[in-house]
């Protein structure tokens, strides 16, 4: 009995020095970019080479729109900074869900940088009764496209849709890693302006008529440690 205790309690040590090793390292948020009332944040994490960013902004329309958009994958392309080729896309053995789907994202780059992509599950969450949205997304080992284009390694990111007096704050966090070779300051300074743009962009988008939803359409609810 003794034995299997000693052996039990090895198991749950080693089990949580391997949890610890896996935990990323992050630096705290530091206020990097303030433009038509969108701040962006950004902070090191040791999962990737560059920096992780935040940005946080109203969007003048209800949580139900903005998550309309959001669901729209082909939408995103107007809206995410220098964005090439966004879809829904199908795998096999993969199948889309009401509440989790499957996002292909191209970023364009300047020749003669290549493109970067990634193929990505999208996890939508409602916070009830709170009336928040929470869209959680994560890179996932899947490869559809080849030539000219470099697969990010790195890929996560998450936004929140919570109601505001005006319309719907907005919480953008994204880390990547765009692998190949590129000057890592150079990337930095570019994340500063990514969230930033991006919710700039999404207002626009939202105004358009075929967004203008009534209801929230996400259902799963959401849960701690998702």
């Amino acid at each position: 009995m003794k034995q299997a205790m000693c052996t039990l309690g090895c198991l749950i040590m080693l089990a949580t020095t391997a949890l610890a090793a896996d935990a990323p390292k992050v630096g705290p948020w530091k206020k990097t970019n303030e433009k038509a009332g969108v701040i962006e944040y950004t902070r090191t994490n040791s999962k990737s080479d560059v920096e992780e960013y935040k940005a946080i902004g109203i969007v003048t329309a209800p949580v139900a729109v903005v998550e309309s958009v959001l669901r729209d994958f082909g939408a995103w392309r107007s809206f995410m900074f220098m964005a090439k080729e966004t879809k829904n896309v199908d795998l096999p053995g993969l199948k889309n869900l009401p509440d989790a789907k499957y996002l292909y994202f191209r970023q364009g780059l300047p020749w003669p940088v290549a493109d970067r992509d990634l193929v990505a599950r999208m996890d939508f969450f409602a916070v009830k009764p709170a009336g928040e949205v929470r869209i959680v997304g994560k890179r996932i080992d899947k490869e559809i496209t080849s030539g000219n284009v470099i697969h990010m390694p790195v890929g996560e990111m998450e936004w929140i849709l919570k109601p505001t007096e005006g319309g719907t704050e907005v919480t953008y966090q994204c880390l990547i890693s765009p692998g190949g070779q590129i000057p890592t300051s150079v990337l930095n300074f570019v994340l500063k302006q990514i969230g930033v743009e991006t919710i700039i962009n999404l207002r626009k988008v939202a105004k358009q008529p075929q967004y203008q939803a009534t209801a929230i359409v996400t259902q799963t609810p959401w849960q701690e440690g998702n």
